[in-house]
This record gives structure tokens, sequence and C-alpha cells, in this order.
């Protein structure tokens, strides 16, 4: 058991080295603003994986603290959206 616990440390930090060198590429090759509605995924994959993949018992507190979280994403996609049309709005009137 004590090998399998090692291979799953090893392989999340191939991933979280991964995911940065991506990011970082990202961050080259795109605005960042373009980018920033894409932060939550980290959040959202890791509590996938641990509920689904890892049957990893949560408390209330956290499924409520969770539920912060993925509003305030919902509101801050909202929120995009509506900036985004006001400003294609903008452009058009031009």
């Amino acid at each position: 058991m004590d090998g399998v616990c090692w291979f799953y440390s090893v392989l999340t930090g191939v991933f979280v080295i991964a995911q940065q060198v991506c990011r970082f590429i990202a961050l080259q090759n795109e605005k960042a603003a373009k980018l920033q509605k894409l932060n939550f995924l980290a959040s959202l994959y890791s509590f996938l994986f641990d509920f689904f993949l890892f049957k990893q018992p949560f408390s209330i507190e956290q499924y409520i603290g969770l539920a912060c979280i993925f509003a305030l994403y919902v509101v801050q996609i909202v929120m995009y959206k509506i900036n985004a049309n006001k400003i294609k709005i903008e452009k058009e009137a031009r």
C-alpha cells in the first residue's frame, strides 16, 4: 500500500508540473483576461476526482464552502458574459 501512495504522490507532482507548464505557455500565447475565466477548473477537477474517483467523504461545512466557491465562479462567468456583450454592442455602435 505504501508503494501505491508514493505512486499517487509522484503522479500528482507530475500533473501539477505539467499544468503549470501548460499555463505558462498559454499565458505567453494568449491574453491573461481570456484565460482568467478558466482558473476555477483546477478546483472543479480536484473536487470531482476526490468525490467520484477517491470516494472522499466531505462534511456539511465543506459542501457549503464548495457551493459558495462555485456560486462565485458562476457569478464571475455571468458578469464576464454581460460585460463582453456590452463591449460588443459599444463596438457595433461606433
